[in-house]
């Protein structure tokens, strides 16, 4: 078989984001196909063979990730795999994605989002800090009042406007109280995902 031009886009994403799961690949890559999981474990195989790529066994999921073919690469924790997960649901429900971070630096390194995202849904534009929260303990997201009070934000986004907080944790925290954004809250299998639109 040959590389093909989607080929290619798997290639540069597995060259920005380091790794991806099947699933990953298969709401980001193939979604309208009949036997997209398929067509994804097919092309997957097939960059493999090329030496684009290389799969592990994750211990945790029992579920292969496949990595960039770098000696740097390491094999990423459930937490980083949450993060492109946002981003799969993003492709994978149609919207346009204008910018994905994954660990956002904020304020010289004081601030960091786990991750930072920017989509469009039918031309309009939505805004989220993505935080990932599996153990039990405390959330830490007071920050996002103090970047706000820093104006940062504001400025790279060039107007007067600051993101909504995306938590997807299995624990509930119902007493979240930030001054000046909203959190929306997603348990780790992102259910009900569009609902982040309302």
């Amino acid at each position: 078989m040959l590389i093909t031009e989607r080929d290619l886009k798997l290639v540069r994403h597995f060259e920005e984001y380091k790794f991806a799961t099947i699933n990953q690949i298969e709401k980001m890559f193939f979604r309208n196909q009949t036997y997209s999981y398929n067509i994804a474990r097919r092309r997957l195989l097939e960059l493999k063979k090329f030496g684009y790529i290389k799969v592990s066994r994750d211990s945790l999921t029992n579920k292969n990730i496949y990595l960039y073919n770098d000696k740097g690469i390491k094999m990423p924790s459930l937490h980083r795999i949450l993060i492109l997960e946002v981003l799969a649901e993003i492709k994978f429900n149609g919207f346009n994605v204008e910018v994905f971070e994954v660990e956002k630096h904020w304020g010289n390194g004081k601030y960091v989002s786990d991750g930072f995202t920017i989509f469009t849904v039918n031309n309009r534009r939505y805004h989220f800090f993505i935080e990932v929260q599996l153990s039990n303990s405390y959330h830490n997201l007071e920050k996002y009042d103090k970047l706000y009070e820093t104006g940062e934000v504001q400025k790279y986004l060039n107007k007067n406007f600051f993101p909504r907080v995306l938590l997807i944790s299995d624990r509930e925290y119902p007493n979240i109280n930030l001054q000046h954004t909203n959190v929306i809250q997603l348990n780790t299998k992102l259910d009900s995902f569009a609902t982040i639109l309302i």
